[in-house]
């Protein structure tokens, strides 16, 4: 017989981007550190952006965003931070 008319259009959702790993490598300043983390698997979904914040506990209690970071740079540096004083960092990416 003969082919049906074509559907509507329809596509597949992209996947959520991995998880990236923890940041990796740290420059320390005076009062900043440039805090470097790894690109993830973006599953189909081309990352736009990452988010960095950090805290003064392991436990990433009461996290404070890093303002100023933009695009897909896989480095940043943290500013206004207190000498003498424990940071932990987290990153995360957002994509399309």
């Amino acid at each position: 017989g003969e082919w049906s008319e074509s559907s509507e259009a329809m596509q597949v959702e992209p996947e959520l981007p991995l998880q990236p790993d923890a940041p990796h490598h740290f420059v320390c300043l005076p009062r900043a550190i440039v805090v470097h983390w790894r690109t993830t698997d973006c599953q189909g979904s081309p990352i736009t952006s990452y988010e960095l914040r950090y805290s003064t506990s392991r436990d990433m209690a009461r996290p404070s965003p890093v303002p100023g970071l933009k695009g897909t740079r896989l480095e940043f540096a943290v500013t206004n931070l207190q000498p003498l004083r424990t940071y932990y960092f987290q990153v995360r990416c957002h994509s399309a």
